[in-house]
C-alpha cells in the first residue's frame, strides 16, 4: 500500500473554483491526494460543497455547517436545511463551525 494524502478542508465549492474544478481535482489527485472533505460554511456553501461532491466523484466528501461569519443567517429553515442535508452519507461531518 502506497501513501497518499486526505485534505480535510477543502473550500472548493467556492464559485472561484468553478471554472477549473476538474483540473483542480486532478492536480489534487497528481499529487497523491486521494480523499477530500470539501468544507460547507453557510446553507448556500453547503449546498455547494454537496455539489462539488456530486460533480467531482470517488474519494470527496462533504461537511455541512455554519461558520460564525453567517451566524445571523441561523433560523429554524436552516436547521431543517442542515439536518436534511447530514442524511445524505457524503456529508460526513458538521462543519465549518468556527
Amino acid at each position: 500500500m502506497s501513501a497518499f494524502l486526505v485534505d480535510i478542508g477543502a473550500n472548493l465549492g467556492h464559485e472561484s473554483f468553478s471554472h477549473d474544478l476538474d483540473e483542480v481535482l486532478a492536480r489534487a489527485r497528481a499529487a497523491c491526494v486521494r480523499q477530500l472533505v470539501i468544507t460547507g460554511a453557510s446553507a448556500q456553501g453547503s449546498r455547494d460543497a454537496l455539489a462539488v461532491v456530486e460533480r467531482g466523484g470517488e474519494g470527496l466528501w462533504a461537511t455541512a455547517g455554519l461558520h460564525p461569519h453567517h451566524a445571523a443567517d441561523y433560523d429554524s429553515d436552516f436547521e431543517s436545511e442542515l439536518e436534511r442535508l447530514h442524511e445524505d452519507p457524503r456529508v460526513i461531518a458538521v462543519g465549518e463551525t468556527g
